[in-house]
């Protein structure tokens, strides 16, 4: 019985492992690859940076919270993006109409005031780099400055010099 449970835990150990050598670098990078993305537009809309317009809601989809694709168009009428989300200071219904403000991300635009991903997206990228940052100094050098520290050691020993 004891060797079955001891196996279970090796197997159990292997894999936390194997997810903190291989599945969580690979994560942190597309999270951080994605928030690069985003963090320019959600940053100019904080900033009110960007083409001023109104948002009109064609459609809604809700689970937790409620998501909201629509069209976008410019004050001046020279900028119209159809099928554009927005999350954070949508209207409340299907064909209602909001200030919004288009910065350039690849599917969103956002409320007139510039609303709060700018503030999920930094998070979300602080994040993945610090997670990524310990994962360097663990994973690849921790061992590398081990071997280095161990090799010194072994030099100045004495052993290495056939005394």
């Amino acid at each position: 019985m004891r060797a079955k449970q001891a196996f279970g835990q090796r197997g159990a150990d292997r894999l936390k492992r194997w997810i903190w050598r291989y599945a969580v670098p690979f994560f942190a990078l597309v999270l951080i690859a994605f928030s690069a993305l985003d963090i320019g537009p959600a940053w100019a809309a904080h900033l009110g940076h960007g083409t001023r317009g109104t948002f009109t809601a064609t459609s809604v989809s809700c689970d937790k919270s409620c998501f909201y694709t629509g069209d976008f168009v410019s004050t001046d009428g020279s900028v119209t993006r159809h099928g554009v989300g927005m999350d954070s200071g949508a209207p409340s219904h299907v064909g209602g109409s909001v200030p919004a403000l288009d910065t350039g991300d690849r599917v969103d635009v956002f409320p007139a005031d510039g609303g709060s991903d700018w503030m999920t997206v930094s998070l979300v990228l602080l994040a993945a780099v610090a997670v990524l940052g310990v994962w360097t100094w663990q994973v690849p050098l921790l061992p590398l400055r081990r071997r280095r520290a161990a090799a010194r050691a072994y030099a100045n020993s004495g052993k290495a010099l056939g005394a």
